[in-house]
């Protein structure tokens, strides 16, 4: 999903430079690893004021407004790698055999002459990476990304310190960590190589005349590094998002040694907490909640800036009938997708500041309230939601359903520090698949405007028929409480699973619309029938805006080209279906 994350620093820059100036950098995005690239020059001077900008302040104020971004660096230099070194080591490591054969290798002392226990390929590979340090090095590539980041790490500490009079210490500890990412070796490991080139960073570092006085007094610190370098293994597969290329990408990037570059990224500290907004300060407090992982919230809000929502959800235009905008988590875990999805919204409906010469004329209007309601069947993850709505900022009400009597929906207690005063988070402990449940929670039929969830696909599911029969319940449920042509987002690792219970579902709206056309033979009388049908997940520029067109509707038997692999440290899947009629053995695209 890196190109929705893209397309959101791109509208962040444009507000940084103004309307009257020039695009201040070009971003690319490299997919498959979470990468985007600002392309901006790091001079090492004085940081220009903004509109006019440097590198280090945007990265900054992206990396503080952006919940998807997880971390910002300089990239003081890339180089493309040897693609037959890459492609021996990848042949010695499937030759090498067994992690044991591996650990064995490790244990081997160092030969008497100096030679290595790793293969002649792998100490190749330590000196070309050597020979990149050096040649950055020598470019002085390293030493003016080092001024730039000396430039931010000063700025940082003035802005969280009380006194801004105070002058930050100089940093004086760092580290270096080398990542290989996708790419397999046979025997050495990623900290025999840190360590190795963590020797070329200190001799740099210490070098007499190399820049301030206190050059000498660097020391390694792995726990609490101010300097903090990564030397990275990038792929070069993916540098556009295209579709054409989807299908076979990632099966080539999980059987061999892809092109790929080295970079060497120097980590900008973390942003001032007076620069976060209001509805970002409490969600740290996720990490510190069973199952709310720092990498959970970073998935969550890229799916979140995938959503498409109707356009009023960002005006004051809503239709009259139209109380509020309605989101439905069905499946909610521990919640973390529904508060991103509440932050991605509360950052549009209240934009990010922009440079001192344009205005924004929408502020002043009152965007229309949105309602998110979550559940799940668990009962320890709804309550843990709850803590988790709670600790968001933002207001939050519980629904208990009843069973036989009336729900008990409390009204919310809004304070002077919610994160948004036109978003609402409602927690429910109930039965998604239960069609009556889920209608009650949510006001009745054709009353949501976007389903989000993550499947459930883990231990709780016993077998594959289990789960189809699980699919298409939740289906049938999203069916009737989803207003005509919105839109529902799945995340799953079963799509095959999921395909075959979007199968069935078609198949029993086609019987239902038919047996409908015969009962109209006697009364004349006929009803729309709906049905959930999966279509092409929309451009970025799409995203949380619903167009009137709508995306392509992906034709029977070609679904498996409707899923975006998402790599989060396992491979998922992610569709889009959208409710379309179905009219005489075919779906209208008319909502």
């Amino acid at each position: 999903l890196e190109d929705f994350v893209q397309h959101e620093l791109c509208v962040m820059l444009s507000g940084l430079a103004g309307d009257d100036a020039a695009p201040i950098a070009r971003i690319r995005t490299i997919r498959g690893c979470g990468h985007i690239v600002i392309d901006a020059d790091v001079d090492g001077g004085d940081a220009a004021p903004a509109p006019q900008t440097s590198s280090v302040a945007a990265a900054l104020f992206l990396a503080s407004q952006l919940p998807a971004v997880r971390t910002a660096y300089l990239l003081a230099h890339q180089e493309a790698m040897p693609q037959d070194l890459l492609d021996a080591l990848h042949h010695e490591a499937i030759k090498s055999g067994s992690k044991e054969a591996r650990t064995k290798a490790h244990k081997m002392p160092i030969g008497g002459d100096g030679s290595a226990r790793w293969t002649d390929r792998e100490d190749e590979l330590l000196k070309r990476l050597g020979a990149i340090w050096s040649k950055a090095e020598e470019e002085q590539r390293l030493s003016r990304t080092l001024s730039a980041w000396t430039q931010t790490f000063r700025a940082a500490g003035q802005a969280s310190s009380s006194t801004h009079a105070d002058t930050p210490a100089a940093p004086s500890t760092f580290r270096l960590t080398f990542e290989r990412g996708h790419y397999s070796f046979p025997l050495i490991r990623s900290r025999d190589i840190s360590k190795a080139i963590s020797e070329q960073a200190w001799a740099w570092l210490t070098a007499p005349g190399n820049g301030d006085s206190g050059r000498a007094s660097w020391k390694v610190s792995l726990d609490h590094a101010q300097l903090d370098i990564t030397l990275k293994l990038i792929p070069a597969l993916w540098t556009h998002i295209g579709t054409a290329d989807d299908e076979d990408l990632p099966r080539r990037i999980r059987n061999c040694n892809p092109a790929g570059s080295l970079a060497i990224l120097f980590r900008l500290p973390s942003p001032p907490a007076t620069t976060v907004p209001a509805y970002r300060q409490n969600l740290p407090a996720f990490n510190d909640l069973p199952n709310c992982t720092a990498m959970m919230r970073y998935r969550a809000a890229a799916l979140a800036l995938a959503a498409s929502l109707p356009s009023y959800t960002f005006s004051s235009s809503a239709p009259s009938a139209q109380p509020a905008v309605r989101i439905l988590e069905p499946c909610c875990g521990t919640g973390g997708m529904a508060v991103e999805l509440a932050v991605a919204i509360a950052r549009k409906q209240q934009p990010v500041p922009t440079s001192q010469h344009t205005t924004s004329s929408d502020s002043a209007a009152s965007p229309t309230p949105v309602e998110i309601y979550a559940c799940d069947i668990d009962y320890r993850f709804a309550k843990r939601s709850g803590e988790v709505f709670r600790a968001s900022g933002f207001r939050t009400r519980d629904f208990t359903l009843n069973v036989g009597g009336p729900s008990d929906d409390r009204p919310p207690a809004p304070s002077a520090t919610a994160a948004s005063s036109t978003i609402t988070l409602i927690n429910a402990h109930l039965d998604a698949s239960s069609p009556n449940a889920l209608s009650t929670f949510v006001h009745g039929p054709d009353s949501v405007d976007l389903i989000l969830t993550d499947l459930p696909w883990g231990f709780r599911v016993l077998n594959q028929r289990k789960l189809i029969s699980l699919y298409t319940s939740l289906l049938a449920s999203f069916l009737p409480v989803l207003k005509p042509g919105a839109f529902v987002y799945l995340v799953t690792a079963g799509s095959s699973i999921l395909i075959r219970a979007l199968q069935a579902h078609i198949e029993a709206q086609q019987a239902a619309a038919a047996a409908q056309v015969g009962a109209a033979g006697l009364d004349g009388s006929t009803t729309k029938t709906y049905a959930l049908r999966m279509v092409e997940l929309p451009l970025p520029s799409d995203s949380l805006s619903s167009s009137g067109q709508g995306p392509d509707l992906i034709q029977a038997g070609r679904e498996g080209t409707g899923f975006r692999e998402v790599v989060i440290g396992y491979h998922v899947s992610l569709c889009v279906l959208r409710k379309l009629e179905l009219v005489m053995g075919k779906t209208s695209a008319q909502s």
